[in-house]
């Protein structure tokens, strides 16, 4: 990761010797810009989403993704996706000294009928959030060619600004000729967006909710901020059962369902009353990093059988 830090900066100080600097003048965030716009050509191309489905094609079920805390394989081996590109390029503005923090989309993909998600990030330049799209070597402008400019996520889901992506890397390629909008997230009309942590809203239908394409878990786990649930049925009425499949420890915590609180014990069920139309599922107390992972979360409208 080192080395890949100091071709960051190497790429930054070249660019400022052509537009004034170092030793002349250039505007203030000007040497970040321009480390984050290569950062982000850097992992786009050296961690291929190309070379990640080549890999999964040839090992199959053999093919491990790398786990969060080994992503630095994804810059020796050649492969990544949008949740790699997000976790290597954190790693890179730390080293090189940029306020960056995760993004992540959740959101019906209307062309597969399915959930997707999708990982980007936010580098903090002159006094201000940009948005930043690592797997499409993607950032958005205010005035074109002016990468100052870059845009705030909120400002891009707005509609605002030029789109400014690298359009020859090999996988924007093909999914351009395959009629594949990368950026159909940003339009969904289902689109939700968390940081490090937050508040995801859930409709409950009668079938159990495993979390296909969503996260599993409430609460902090280690490096993140708490993430909740805003879980909703039709109408008020019921019970609301959650299948806890694990926890870290959480000694001084609750699991908490509105203003009912459980205790956090995995492998187990909890049945708490779904008496309003939306309940606020979260993790009170006092251990850090403590979270619960949740196997299934089912919505038994009144007079319905007890699952078990």
């Amino acid at each position: 990761m080192d080395r890949f830090a100091c071709y960051t900066e190497h790429a930054a100080d070249g660019a400022l010797l052509v537009s004034g600097g170092p030793g002349g003048q250039s505007a203030t965030g000007q040497r970040e810009i321009f480390m984050v716009l290569e950062a982000m050509n850097l992992v786009q191309d050296t961690a291929s989403s190309a070379r990640y489905a080549w890999y999964q094609h040839q090992l199959g079920v053999k093919f491990v993704p790398p786990n969060s805390t080994e992503q630095e394989v994804c810059l020796e081996s050649g492969f990544g996706i949008c949740g790699n590109h997000q976790l290597v390029f954190l790693d890179l503005m730390e080293k090189v000294g940029i306020p960056a923090r995760p993004v992540n989309f959740w959101y019906t993909d209307r062309k597969l009928n399915k959930r997707a998600n999708h990982a980007a990030v936010e580098v903090h330049i002159a006094g201000k959030w940009r948005y930043v799209d690592v797997t499409w070597g993607t950032i958005w402008l205010r005035q074109k060619r002016d990468p100052l400019s870059a845009l705030t996520v909120e400002e891009v889901l707005k509609g605002e600004g030029q789109r400014l992506t690298g359009a020859t890397n090999t996988w924007y390629l093909v999914q351009r000729q395959h009629n594949v909008d990368p950026f159909s997230y940003l339009q969904a009309s289902d689109v939700q967006m968390t940081r490090s942590g937050g508040m995801l809203k859930l409709s409950l239908s009668d079938q159990p909710e495993t979390f296909n394409g969503l996260p599993n878990y409430v609460g902090s786990p280690p490096d993140s901020d708490a993430l909740s649930y805003s879980v909703r049925q039709r109408e008020a009425g019921g019970q609301l059962e959650i299948a806890m499949s694990g926890a870290s420890i959480c000694n001084n915590s609750k699991l908490m369902v509105g203003d009912q609180a459980f205790d956090i014990s995995p492998n187990t069920v909890i049945d708490a009353d779904f008496d309003k139309a939306e309940l606020k599922v979260q993790v009170v107390g006092q251990d850090e990093d403590c979270y619960v992972v949740m196997a299934s979360m089912t919505r038994r409208p009144p007079g319905a059988a007890q699952l078990r």
